[in-house]
């Protein structure tokens, strides 16, 4: 149920979710208190949500997968695979307004040692599709 910006936990979910902003934001260096004024709440409320005790909205948590690199889907624990989380201090300066699909796809790229002709490819097969 949505109470003003929450909404009120009531299942084993909402502790899940909560276990993964504390991941996250560990991962990320930051303190509660900093993703708190990056988000607009206070340090006591990203406690509470990282314990569970209070489920972030929807806006809410596209603020966090923001903060974090990450998708909301990664936050809901519908995406498992974290190794292509990818927090801010790790980009160079020119790459952090990319948006966060295009870096992942390019670490996905290097990870499996493509080629610079073989992306080459799959942007035109890409372009291609988009023609259809």
């Amino acid at each position: 149920m949505f109470i003003g910006d929450v909404i009120m936990a009531h299942d084993t979910g909402s502790i899940e979710i909560g276990a993964r902003l504390r991941e996250l934001r560990i991962k990320s260096g930051k303190t509660q208190e900093e993703v708190g004024k990056l988000i607009g709440k206070s340090d006591a409320m990203i406690g509470h949500y990282e314990r569970g005790y209070k489920m972030p909205n929807p806006e809410i948590l596209k603020k966090f997968a923001e903060i974090f690199s990450v998708s909301v889907g990664r936050i809901l624990g519908s995406e498992d695979d974290d190794a292509y989380d990818i927090f801010e201090d790790e980009l160079p300066k020119e790459l952090k307004d990319l948006k966060i699909g295009y870096i992942r796809a390019a670490k996905k790229a290097q990870d499996l040692k493509l080629s610079p002709e073989d992306l080459e490819k799959l942007i035109e097969i890409a372009e291609n599709m988009k023609k259809r």
